[in-house]
């Protein structure tokens, strides 16, 4: 399974589903500072991964995103177990948090080609 990645600093944020491209565009601009995943794609929460040393420059730009009204800081989903990086390939989420190897052939659903 995938390991907890203990030397990163995780900032939670919601915000409208709208504003995800952006709040992901922000960050891109600042090379290094952080990593933003989508942990919920429809209620649009997504969390910062900041290295310790970048936390300050990252807080920085949550606080101004806060303050335009993009995103609200908020803390981990409901549930939540960690794992910013999903499952790995391979495996799938369960409803009840866990994993489960895929069947033979099948895709993750997250890999599906359209």
């Amino acid at each position: 399974m995938t390991q907890r990645v203990a030397d990163v600093v995780p900032i939670y944020l919601l915000l409208p589903p709208h504003e995800i491209a952006y709040v992901k565009f922000v960050f891109e601009s600042y090379d290094g500072v952080a990593v933003v995943r989508t942990l919920e794609r429809h209620a649009a929460r997504l969390v910062v991964l900041a290295a310790p040393d970048f936390e300050a420059a990252a807080r920085a730009v949550v606080r101004s995103l806060v303050e335009e009204g993009a995103c609200a800081e908020t803390g981990p989903p409901p549930g939540f177990d960690g794992d910013w990086l999903g499952p790995e390939e391979g495996y799938r989420p369960r409803a009840d948090g866990g994993v489960e190897p895929l069947r033979k052939g099948a895709r993750p659903p997250c890999r599906q080609r359209y």
